[in-house]
This record gives structure tokens, C-alpha cells and sequence, in this order.
């Protein structure tokens, strides 16, 4: 599968982009679709907690983290565990593009 890089506005208005694809969540009747960012150097796939409630995944607080981005928004990040160890993945700066594919 073949993606484009997705495009945002920077902080000084110039254009960044940056790898991220759509992805869509399910259990059972309930989905959750986001635009996650491929990470290499994250250890674990993060989603933000509004995911559980939208899949109605019930949650303790033990070992709870709460994480924020640089600009302090909530994000999605495929990391690791949970996404890198089973895809092979070819970001393409150059040319926005990013690759995946099965391992």
C-alpha cells in the first residue's frame, strides 16, 4: 500500500509534512478512525483515550500515562509494539510517499 505524507501548517506558517496514514480501529459494533503518525524510534503504538471510549474499551487508572504532543495536543503514534514489528515500512522524504507492506 502506498500513502502521501499528510500536510500541516508549521508554527511560522511554512509547510511541513509528515508520515502519517489513515487507520481505522474496530470492536465489535464499534470504530474508531484516526491519522496516525509512523514512528520510528517510539517502542509502542499510543492512542489517545478518546479511542477507548469510542471502542468501549474499559480502562483502570493503574499505570496510567498521559502523553501530549510538542504543540500539546493528543496524538496517535504506530510505534513498535503493535505496528512496526509486523509491516516493513519505506518513508520517502524526497518524495512524501510512504510504503508499507506486510512482513
Amino acid at each position: 500500500m502506498n500513502f502521501s505524507y499528510v500536510e500541516f501548517v508549521g508554527v511560522v506558517q511554512e509547510r511541513i509534512f509528515r508520515p502519517m496514514i489513515p487507520v481505522s480501529f474496530g470492536v465489535d459494533n464499534n470504530n474508531f478512525n484516526s491519522y496516525c503518525l509512523i514512528d520510528s524510534g517510539a517502542d509502542y503504538t499510543i492512542l489517545p483515550i478518546e479511542a477507548a471510549k469510542k471502542l468501549n474499551i474499559k480502562l483502570t487508572h493503574e499505570n496510567s500515562y498521559r502523553m501530549q504532543g510538542a504543540g500539546g495536543n493528543e496524538f496517535s503514534i504506530l510505534g513498535y509494539k503493535g505496528f512496526l514489528e509486523f509491516f516493513d515500512i519505506h518513508l520517502q522524504a524526497s518524495k512524501q510517499e510512504i510504503s508499507i507492506a506486510l512482513k
